[in-house]
């Protein structure tokens, strides 16, 4: 089965997108903070997909990126509603897969 880490502080939101990863198969794993999440990817990480917000408490989903790309090539997506194209464009530079 894939395993799956979902950062988002939206609680509904984190909660709706799991429910429907888990009805599609996937193990899920998710956390509401940044920083909770980047004790996480201070090593190996053993997700197959990581699903990033931007916006998170105490740590940005930017430097999470940033932490992830240290460690490993998992995939990385950020799901946020910064959507300008500075935003993407910065995303992708720190090495999300997508935006």
């Amino acid at each position: 089965m894939h395993r799956i880490c979902l950062v988002e502080d939206e609680q509904s939101l984190r909660d709706m997108i799991a429910l429907n990863l888990e009805l599609e198969g996937y193990a899920v794993d998710t956390y509401a903070d940044g920083a909770q999440a980047q004790q996480l990817f201070a090593g190996p990480i053993h997700f197959d997909l990581v699903i990033l917000d931007v916006m998170l408490p105490h740590v940005s989903g930017f430097d999470l990126c940033k932490t992830i790309r240290q460690h490993s090539a998992v995939p990385v997506l950020f799901l946020s509603a910064k959507g300008t194209t500075a935003d993407r464009v910065a995303g992708l530079k720190l090495g999300a897969n997508d935006y």
